[in-house]
């Protein structure tokens, strides 16, 4: 069954798509191997549509007690640019924070010949020629999603005053490494350190990708023939502290950014504590509880004759030991 949404859905435009969903019938309560495929938007850095139509779809599915769970095999966009490349990262983070309903994220399409578009999908990811092939910038953004992939969402707490329309922070982890995953779709760098913690033992260096564009009107990179990596994943070192902090550093604005360390993880919660847990907590867009008093600013010190003023900042703190939502989401990579 499919849904096709994006930015201009609104909830009340899915009801009468819900009525074949209905309790009692098969499709509606029975059958836990269907799966509703929504065709959402891959251009477009605003995801406030897709993300209501989806909590729309989960919440009306859940409490009709339906097995269905959702998918994405589409995620449509026509831009072969560093946009699109955000747009789908952004995606990504939000769909991982559904992981109890959304099963699958697959942009489309994937395989295209160079300059033949014959039914107007001009959607291509590989691009192919006689002599070689290459990636497109979303492309390239599904293999940071791919080599940073984590089976568990953990909790992020971000400082209040960061603006979460255009900061997206999501982490997750497996049975390895933690990893931070940063989309910033404003046009302004942003400046954080990040705090790790609830590891049981913590790596000493953060594994940093970075994704970016160039020239005037970085949105519009993109890769060509002649440079096929001239927007690509470009990686970089940092050392984590004995407090497990890593200092601060400035996330580009128009970037993807993902930072990784290795992590085992403490004990997870008990079953009692997951299924309390509210789905969506763990995700840096939910607006956060009211932050705690400031802490005094920090005192000036001399150095080279002048006195310096700390930054009073605050930065991000990731718990690695705190599991919010156990998710089973598949993203299709193309290498």
């Amino acid at each position: 069954m499919t849904m096709t949404g994006g930015n201009g859905w609104v909830p009340k435009a899915f009801t009468p798509m819900m009525e074949a969903l209905a309790p009692g019938t098969p499709t509606g309560t029975d059958v836990s191997d269907w799966y509703f495929d929504f065709h959402i938007g891959g251009d477009s850095l605003e995801v406030a549509g897709d993300w209501a139509l989806l909590n729309v779809a989960r919440d009306y599915l859940a409490k009709h007690g339906s097995k269905i769970r959702g998918v994405v095999l589409e995620e449509n966009g026509g831009l072969h640019s560093l946009q699109r490349a955000l747009g789908h990262a952004r995606r990504s983070n939000r769909l991982q924070c559904l992981g109890d309903f959304m099963r699958a994220d697959t942009p489309a399409n994937g395989l295209q010949v160079l300059g033949h578009n014959d039914n107007s999908w001009d959607q291509g990811q590989v691009f192919i020629m006689q002599n070689m092939s290459y990636l497109a910038p979303c492309g390239a953004a599904q293999i940071m999603l791919s080599q940073t992939y984590g089976d568990d969402t953990v909790t992020v707490e971000m400082p209040a005053e960061m603006d979460q329309r255009l900061i997206d922070v999501l982490a997750t982890r497996n049975s390895t490494q933690l990893t931070v995953r940063v989309v910033n779709v404003g046009n302004a760098s942003v400046t954080s350190s990040v705090q790790f913690t609830g590891c049981a033992t913590l790596g000493k260096t953060a594994r940093i990708l970075t994704l970016a564009g160039y020239g005037e009107d970085l949105l519009k990179s993109q890769n060509f023939p002649g440079e096929p990596q001239k927007v690509w994943p470009q990686p970089s070192t940092a050392t984590i502290s004995a407090a497990g902090l890593l200092s601060a550093r400035s996330f580009g604005g128009y970037t993807f950014t993902t930072v990784t360390v290795d992590c085992k993880p403490s004990p997870d919660k008990t079953a009692a504590e997951i299924k309390a847990m509210q789905p969506t907590s763990s995700c840096a867009f939910v607006p956060p509880p009211p932050p705690p008093p400031p802490p005094p600013p920090p005192a000036p010190f001399t150095w080279a004759g002048k006195t310096m003023v700390p930054s009073a900042a605050n930065g991000w703190k990731v718990d690695g030991a705190t599991l919010e939502v156990r998710t089973l989401i598949v993203r299709c990579v193309s290498h």
